[in-house]
Formats: structure tokens, sequence, C-alpha cells
């Protein structure tokens, strides 16, 4: 049950690209929510100017700031996360922890927690850690409750966009263009390699905070609890774009299905369809601020009568931190 008391919310790594996007979304609610910041790093409270430039105060990690919130978002690093949890699981008052970051999943009974897709009643344990699922794992499990039909079997090409790697692999990606350009050297702190005007299958680098084989196995694992009927099959591509994520799908099914039936099935919901074909293919651009995907490209597949391919965007950021705040809905009321 929620407090009596006005809740108060507190997110940590409050000026990260996930944290940003939590403000955003906090701020579109139709009534104003208290949420500070707390910042990566124990230390005391700072100023600086926000993107509108707005002065913004982002608090130090400490044991006090921490268990002062309601809900607690985790927003930073895997280190900050991990560091908050630490404090307030030996604390006796415990806020309600929302992880965006991932890093708790191991703590015993979290929860993985994807609200756009749930189904009615779930039953959300109020003391343990709520770990939002993987955007690409969400947004795969919309299209597949949308669609109604009994698959034979889904496979997806992800392709990852640098904001995955937060404000260090927009910074390095936009550096990497500007150097390659220019003939200079190529910063390659986060990505171990050459990303701009590049594909990469693979990224060995340890400081990389999820790497794309630990991609794809995170989004298996929370699709299997998400949307079990199906195991697709995955593949994660860093891809050199800022912003959104986006899917080449294959999806057989198990029985005939027409392009009309198709088309009918996927209208509406969280899915923005785009079938006229006056509307082009669905690109980054379409899925920024979207709170579900867009979906467009439908084609057969010649080689087999029963498939078809499709193009998926989504944003990574809003769908993250929609599912968060979703979470805590309980105490928005």
């Amino acid at each position: 049950m929620p407090p009596t008391t006005k809740s108060s919310f507190a997110i940590v790594g409050g000026t990260t690209l996930l944290g940003k996007e939590l403000r955003e979304v906090f701020e579109a609610l139709p009534s104003a929510v208290n949420v500070s910041l707390i910042g990566n790093e124990e230390g005391t409270a700072t100023g600086l100017a926000d993107d509108d430039g707005e002065a913004v105060v982002v608090n130090p990690l400490n044991v006090e700031n921490l268990t002062s919130a309601t809900v607690l978002f985790l927003a930073g690093d895997e280190k900050s996360s991990k560091m908050a949890w630490d404090m307030v699981a030996l604390s006796k008052t415990k806020p309600f922890v929302v992880d965006l970051s991932g890093a708790l999943s191991r703590v015993p009974g979290a929860q993985l927690r994807a609200p756009l897709v749930e189904a009615p009643g779930f039953e959300v344990l109020p003391h343990s850690v709520q770990i939002v699922a993987h955007p690409a794992a969400v947004a795969l499990t919309i299209l597949q409750q949308k669609l109604g039909m009994p698959l034979r079997s889904l496979s997806a090409h992800v392709f990852l966009p640098a904001s995955e790697q937060g404000s260090e692999g927009i910074d390095e990606l936009h550096q990497q263009t500007v150097n390659l350009l220019g003939f200079q050297n190529l910063p390659k702190t986060v990505f171990d390699s050459q990303l701009a005007f590049n594909l990469l299958a693979a990224n060995g680098l340890e400081a990389t905070a999820e790497k794309l084989l630990l991609v794809e196995d995170r989004v298996r694992a929370e699709l299997r609890v998400l949307s079990p009927e199906v195991k697709p099959s995955i593949r994660c591509v860093q891809a050199p774009v800022f912003h959104c994520l986006s899917a080449s799908l294959r999806l057989e099914f198990a029985e005939p299905v027409t392009p009309e039936a198709l088309v009918e099935s996927l209208r509406g919901g969280l899915v923005d369809l785009w079938s006229d074909p006056d509307q082009g293919v669905p690109d980054q651009l379409s899925g920024v601020g979207e709170t579900g995907i867009v979906v467009g490209d439908l084609r057969p597949d010649p080689s087999a009568p029963n498939a078809y391919w499709l193009w998926l965007v989504a944003d990574n950021l809003r769908l993250r931190a929609a599912s968060a705040i979703a979470t805590a809905r309980i105490w928005l009321s």
C-alpha cells in the first residue's frame, strides 16, 4: 500500500541521460511530483545548469538522501546503483527501489518489471528490488502480444544506439565522427573500436557497461519471463546512431496469415503502424519520445509461405523511463 504521507521521489544519476528522461516523463504528468536528484558519487550538494539553463541541485549519494525518498530510481551507472543499494539495504527505512541500470538483477528476490506488457493483477513485492526490463525485451514483447497469433519462430537483429552507454557513448560517437572527418586519432574508451560510420558485432572492452553478448543474454532471459510462448533468436549489433534502438525481424507463423490480417492485428495500442506506402519506412527519428514501438516495412518472405519481415523502432530511453514510473504508479495517485 502507498504511504499515507506525501510521496517523494529521488533519482540516483539524476543528470545522466536516463535521469533526464525520467525527469521529462515526470514533468509530463498531470500533477506535480516532488523529485530530488542524487549524484553518482558521495560528496557535497552541487548546483549545475540544466539543458534549459535552469539551475538544479544535485545531492550527494548518502544514506540520508537515499532513505528520505519514498521511491528511489537508480538511473546511474552500475557502480552507483550497487553503492546505493548497499546503503539502503542496511537501513531500517527502505525506499521502494526501481533499478533502471540492471545492476541489481542478481539481488535475491528482485522482480523483473515491464508494466507496459504485464498481465493484469501482477503481484508486486513491496520490499523487493524492481528491475526495469531492457527496452529491446519490452519492444519485442509489445509486438508479440499485439500480434495475437501463434508464432513458430521469431528472429531479430537488434541495432543498439550509443545512448545505451550513456552520455559517454554519445560523446565518444560524436568525437569519433568529428575526428574521422578531420583525419585525427579516434577516442575508443567506450566502444573499443571505430563506431562512427561503422557497425560493431562485438565489443570486448571491460569498461563497457553492457557488452553486446551480455545484452543478448539479458534480452533472451527477460523474454523468457515476459513472453515465454516463443523462444526468439536474438543478435545485437552496436549501431552508429545516437538514440533509439531498431530491429529487423523475421516472423514465422504457425498457420497461414495474410498481409491484411497481419496489418490489422498490429493496429492501435502501443504500436504505431506505418502501413500506408506514402508514409515510407520508420527510422530512428520516428521513435523519439514514443512510449511504445513504431513498426513498418512489412513484407512477405518469399522463401517461406507463413513468414514476414518487418522493421521496428523504439526509443530506448523513453521505454525505460516510462516503465520505471509505471512501476511506481501506486505512489502517484
